[in-house]
This record gives structure tokens, sequence and C-alpha cells, in this order.
């Protein structure tokens, strides 16, 4: 249900506007080169969204241990490039142990979301040059923080209602999680997502 649900949702609406826009192109290519260019830009920006969001739902359910990779790994691999053009150091402070227990498909899939979502966002409008992102165990709790030095914002709430902060907040719901974010300005933002450990692992991860 959760992966005929992310299908629906997170494709579905991509590969509707590719082909309407495909029809445009389509019909406008010849007699109207403004807007057909405009849709092409348009169906480019969503075949790489498809794109992007069948590999993180493929990433999610691999039930093979030794072929997928840890959460903080697909981020690196992810931005590796983006952080270099950005003139961004992006430090990770992961406890490995705590990350090789993350075995449950929702979890997997939400918190490396909700990372993926706060670090778009500091791409976009923090203007920071140091990221750090941290993984690790807090009263029977897994924290998943990310901070950026920026400049930050005087109502992060109001500010990042646009930029997927409710997004942040459902994906942290639907875990059980519970998501904050605060920031002052000059200084930076920081976000984070506690998630009890008893929810990231199925009763036969945590066993063996």
């Amino acid at each position: 249900e959760m992966i005929s649900a992310d299908l629906h949702d997170d494709l579905g609406a991509s590969l509707s506007s590719i082909h309407l826009n495909a029809s445009m192109v389509q019909k406008t290519l010849h007699n109207d080169i403004v807007n057909a260019d405009s849709a092409l830009k348009n169906v480019v920006r969503d075949l790489k969204l498809v794109i992007e969001n069948m590999g993180d739902i493929i990433w999610a359910i691999n039930p093979d241990k030794k072929a997928h990779k840890s959460i903080s790994g697909q981020l690196k691999d992810f931005y590796f490039d983006l952080m270099d053009g950005y003139g961004i150091q992006c430090d990770y402070h992961i406890d490995q142990t705590l990350e090789s227990q993350i075995t449950n498909i929702n979890a997997r899939k939400h918190l490396l979301l909700i990372a993926k979502e706060a670090i778009n966002n500091i791409l976009k409008h923090a203007n920071a040059n140091r990221i750090d992102v941290f993984l690790k165990e807090q009263d029977n709790m897994v924290l998943l923080e990310i901070q950026d030095n920026g400049i930050g914002m005087q109502d992060p709430e109001k500010t990042f209602s646009g930029n997927g902060l409710l997004n942040m907040k459902y994906r942290a719901e639907k875990i059980d999680g519970k998501f904050n974010i605060k920031s002052e300005v000059g200084v930076g933002t920081t976000i984070t997502c506690l998630v009890p450990l008893t929810n990231i692992s199925y009763p036969h991860a945590m066993a063996g």
C-alpha cells in the first residue's frame, strides 16, 4: 500500500505534468517557439524529479543490505557534486551502528526525504558555506539534525511554509516523530527530527 501511494503521489503528478507539457510542445513547436521552449524545460525538470523519486523509492524498499547504501551514503552520493558547485563544506556526524538499524522501509524513506528537503532548502535559500548532518541516539530516540551557518530567518515557520516545512513535518509524523526548526538571523538554521527507536527497525532486524 505504501509503495502504491508513493508511486501515485510522488510520480503520478510528475508524469501527468510531463504528458501535458509534451502535448504543449507538440502543438506549439512550429508556431510558438517561446511557449514550446518553456514547456520543454518543464519536461526536463519533471523527468529529473521522476528519476530522483523513483531512485528514492527503490532505495527504500531494497531488501538486500549489502546492495543498498545507508541514509548518509545516499545523501553523500546525491549531493557530492552539488555541494562542490555551491562551495559548501558538508560534514556528516553519523552513528553508524545506529544507522545500520534503520531497516524499516517507512523510517528509511521519510528520514532520507526529510534530510533531502532540508538540504535542498539550504542550497536554495540559506547562503551558507557549511552544513552539518547529525544522526545519533538521544533518550531512546533517533535524532536527525541538520545545521547550516547561513543567513537565518526571523520567522522560520512563515518563511518555510512554502519551502517544504509542512512536508517535513508530515513525514516526521508518519513515523511518529517530532519535527522542529530553529533559526537566528545571521547565525543559521537548525532542523531536528526525533523518532522513537522502536520505529526504525523491524522486530527481526533488531533481534539480529
